[in-house]
């Protein structure tokens, strides 16, 4: 029986290894084009990095909570859940109160509608409407960073409008949490954010929520 030429065993050898090479690219291909893709770039040195999370989510069967009094509605999941105000979270100024102003009459004025708390898994958004305005009659979100966090940048789209959300990752040995506020044209205050690993596996149903956010008449 004849050797096989050296040259012959060479291209046996090429053809064997771009065949596996081929199956690895297609499979690994696929996995990538399946999962929702995210970016996240960050400088040297630095405690702050941006992000950017683009998937397409399905809304179909959504529900739309409707916001009469500060003119505005969002989609979201029927396995969320929302809560707006109560009376006793007001808050009110030394003149208000000398006045006779009682919490029950601005919950009449304001209505719990001014406050609206979305909560999503392990996930939740804030809406602070305009009037509220750092927080002038209720506190609606997070006032402060209880321990040191990384800061970061997120982009999300809200009322067909692109922002750079700033948020905050607190990690302790009793928790990972994250918040992310954006402040819209008309002093309206977004706040959304979860505690980890849920959060990240959740984020694009919180992104799907905030891009159906529309103003109304």
């Amino acid at each position: 029986m004849k050797n096989i030429p050296w040259y012959w065993a060479l291209v046996i050898i090429v053809v064997f290894l771009g065949l596996i090479l081929g199956v690895f690219w297609i499979v690994t291909g696929y996995r990538q084009s399946s999962t929702p893709k995210t970016t996240t770039t960050s400088t040297a040195g630095s405690k702050t990095s941006a992000s950017t999370t683009t998937s397409v989510v399905d809304t179909a069967g959504w529900k739309t909570y409707v916001n009469e009094k500060y003119k505005y509605q969002f989609l979201y999941p029927p396995e969320a859940s929302i809560t707006e105000a109560k009376a006793a979270e007001f808050h009110m100024t030394p003149e208000q109160y000398n006045a006779g102003v009682t919490f029950e009459d601005l919950y009449n004025q304001y209505t719990g509608k001014i406050c609206i708390h979305l909560e999503y898994k392990d996930s939740y958004i804030l809406i602070s409407a305009s009037e509220n305005y750092q927080f002038e009659h209720i506190v609606c979100g997070r006032t402060g960073m209880g321990t040191e966090g990384t800061e970061f940048k997120e982009t999300v789209t809200v009322a067909g409008k692109k922002y750079q959300a700033s948020g905050v990752k607190e990690i302790t040995a009793e928790y990972q949490n994250v918040s992310i506020m954006v402040d819209l044209e008309d002093k309206t205050r977004i706040e959304f954010g979860g505690s980890y690993p849920g959060f990240d596996t959740q984020r694009p149903i919180i992104h799907a929520i905030l891009n159906s956010y529309k103003i109304i008449e």
